[in-house]
Formats: C-alpha cells, structure tokens, sequence
C-alpha cells in the first residue's frame, strides 16, 4: 500500500494547492464552499491537476501499485495520463459532454483536499463499451467524523460564476 500512500502525499504537497489554495464560504450557507486559485496560472494548473491526477482516478489500486514515481513523478504520472485516456476504460465523448472533468476535481477535493475515502466513483454503473454519461451521483466517499459514519454524495457540474453554484441545492 505504499506506492498509494506515496502518490497521495505527492498530491498534498505538489498538486493540491494548484487550484484549491485559498478556501471561502458564504456565512450561513454550509454546504456552499469557494476556492480561489491563482488566475495568471489557471490554465496550466488545472491542466497540471487533470494529467497527474487521471491515473489516481482511472486506474484501480493494482494497476497503481505498478506505477514508479520515485525518480520523476511528474514525468511518470503525464506518461501514464496519455495511456489512461486512450484506454477503454475512459469514453470517447466531445469535450463539451464529457463529465469527466468536473468528476475528476470532484473526487480530486473529496480524497485528496478533504481526506474523505472512496467508496466508488458513481452510484450507478455503465457499460466500458457504453459512451453515455453514467447516471447517478458522481463521487460516494466516507469520512469517520466524531466517531460517527459520514456518507458524502457528490456531484460535479460547471458553472459559469460563483453566483450560480449558489443556487443549487439540496
């Protein structure tokens, strides 16, 4: 379980900050949580975020086992970034209709910003060979909280503002 421990801890010290560095709220609203992230760098940190954490969300934790980052893991996690998405797992969709970015920043915030377990990527399933969306919540995760058992169900959609996410809700 180390090379998944290693790769962890490379997210927390080298990737995270990128595009979750300054945590806002709205008073009164807990379930509404903004970030601010260095807008000069935007591009390149969220397109550094995606290619080094792709293999952390695609692959299992076998497949993981196998990946070397111990010399350059920048380096090793953009080689196996191209492999993921050219696998069959990842589906073939217009970028305008893939979700898999917003659900990969998703499971991004949940397991590595909030520490949060995965239980599994979506509540609901489709076909490898299917190229539809999956239906259902994108990201189920845990956490152990005050010795109590807390679900998180999460779900992953771009929003042109800050003013916008605030109206979705629960």
């Amino acid at each position: 379980m180390a090379k998944i421990e290693e790769l962890h801890r490379y997210y927390l010290a080298e990737i995270k900050d990128k595009i979750f560095y300054e945590r806002k709220g709205i008073e009164g609203k807990q379930y509404v949580v903004l970030y601010l992230h260095d807008a000069i760098k935007e591009i390149e940190s969220f397109v550094d975020t995606f290619v080094q954490y792709f293999p952390y969300y695609v692959w299992n934790e076998d497949q993981l086992e196998m990946l070397d980052i111990s010399i350059n893991a920048k380096a090793a996690l953009d080689n196996i970034s191209r492999k993921c998405w050219s696998s069959q797992v990842v589906p073939k969709r217009t970028t305008s209709t893939n979700g898999i970015y917003g659900e990969l920043y998703l499971d991004f915030y949940e397991r590595i910003v909030n520490e949060r377990k995965l239980i599994t990527t979506y509540a609901s399933r489709r076909s490898y060979l299917n190229n539809q969306e999956s239906k259902g919540f994108d990201h189920l995760g845990y956490i152990f909280k005050n010795n109590k058992l807390e679900i998180v169900l999460g779900e992953a959609k771009y929003v042109s503002g800050a003013s916008e996410a605030c109206t979705i809700s629960m």
